[in-house]
């Protein structure tokens, strides 16, 4: 019977090389086919993390993919993976249309009604450079005549108003008067 403790070529992983089968077979050779060879393996210390991934598989492997199941259930809740398209951004006449409404609540009408006078004459200045050249009581007149209104609602048009009631009447002459230009 031969004993060989602490062999550094009689390891499982070495016996695999075929130099190490070969010196195994040598050591080995003096007491071959005479009785039967018996190797004891004695295990080498694993960490317990790796015998924990190495014997315990039939635990984690389900609690692992019934983690991947619930991430996907929930994979919503956690948001898209794309970021969203940036949101629909105000258009100027929108920005103006809110600025109007602004200063109406506010009480300054006559900002509002100097801004639509001023936008009625720098058209009467593209269309008609003549009447805008006249001085106001010859422009009034002009205009009276061009665009068939009496004259004294086209001066009171282009006057400040008093209140909201003036306000918008006087605009409402405005926008009518420049639509017929």
């Amino acid at each position: 019977m031969d004993l060989l403790a602490d062999t550094d070529f009689l390891e499982t992983a070495k016996l695999r090389d075929v130099q190490h089968q070969l010196l195994a077979r040598q050591v080995l050779a003096p007491n071959y086919g005479r009785g039967t060879f018996h190797l004891v393996r004695m295990p080498g210390w694993t960490p317990p993390w790796l015998r924990l991934l190495q014997r315990a598989w039939p635990a984690w492997l389900p609690l692992v993919l019934l983690l991947g199941a619930a991430l996907w259930r929930h994979g919503q809740r956690f948001g898209p993976w794309l970021p969203s398209p940036p949101a629909g951004r105000r258009s100027l006449l929108e920005h103006v249309q809110a600025s109007g409404e602004l200063l109406y609540r506010r009480g300054h009408l006559e900002l509002l009604h100097a801004a639509m006078r001023e936008a009625f004459l720098a058209r009467l200045r593209r269309c008609d450079p003549a009447t805008f050249a006249l001085d106001e009581a010859a422009r009034v007149a002009a205009l009276s005549a061009r665009l068939q209104f009496p004259p004294g609602l086209v001066r009171e048009a282009l006057q400040p108003p008093a209140d909201r009631h003036d306000f918008h009447a006087r605009v409402r002459t405005l926008v009518q008067m420049r639509n017929r230009l």
